[in-house]
């Protein structure tokens, strides 16, 4: 028996967003679009997923910069949409906020972001949560990273992003009950290229940097 998706696109970006269908399924494609009849200007995107719990969490970028997000999103049990989570989209001038509140078990969310803007990410008040975050793909730099959540963190940066003035905010489990059990962290900065790197149990900050 092959699984019903609800396929949801968003083409405009105003104050808010109401979706006027409420569908009953386990499994939802969720897409948002940057409008192609005028300028848009908000300078970057905030994109917020609360409550995530037992969740297996992909966060990435494609080579689109015409796509706000696109979300894949798997339930352990069919439900209504509105049951499941709720989603707001909100167009200020100098940005767009995204949120996702999941009230109930999600069982994959698989987020995908385009490379349009830059993206402040945060994953708040998860719990035993199984993640990736990647940065690639020409991921444009300049905003931050926000994770926590328990369970399991692999966060990957690939030197084939593009790096701005402001580069990228990484925080983990920084003044939350909710941090990572396991924190996996691989970067690989492009040559010529410094960074830094530290965590709240050392005080210390680690410095990074291509010796090429």
């Amino acid at each position: 028996m092959r699984a019903l998706v609800v396929v949801v696109v968003v083409m405009t970006m105003g104050v808010g967003v109401l979706l006027l269908i409420d569908p009953f399924s386990a499994m939802f494609h969720i897409e948002s679009r940057f409008p192609t009849d005028r300028q848009i200007t908000a300078s970057y995107v905030n994109v917020g997923l609360v409550h995530l719990e037992d969740c297996n969490l992909t966060v990435s970028f494609i080579n689109d910069t015409s796509l706000v997000y696109a979300m894949d999103i798997q339930l352990y049990s069919p439900t209504l949409m509105s049951s499941a989570f709720q989603l707001t989209v909100e167009n200020y001038t100098g940005f767009i906020h995204v949120t996702l509140i999941a009230a109930v078990r999600i069982r994959s969310f698989n987020l995908t972001l385009g490379i349009g803007k830059p993206y402040s990410v945060a994953i708040l008040q998860g719990v035993n949560l199984n993640s990736t975050v990647t940065y690639s793909n020409g991921a444009v730099l300049g905003k931050d990273l926000r994770y926590e959540a328990t369970g399991v963190l692999r966060s990957i940066f690939l030197e084939d992003v593009n790096f701005t003035v402001g580069g990228l905010t990484v925080r983990v489990g920084i003044s939350s009950m909710y941090h990572p059990n396991m924190a996996h962290i691989y970067v690989d900065l492009p040559p010529g290229l410094n960074g830094e790197f530290g965590c709240m149990s050392d005080p210390y900050p680690y410095i990074m940097h291509d010796e090429g």
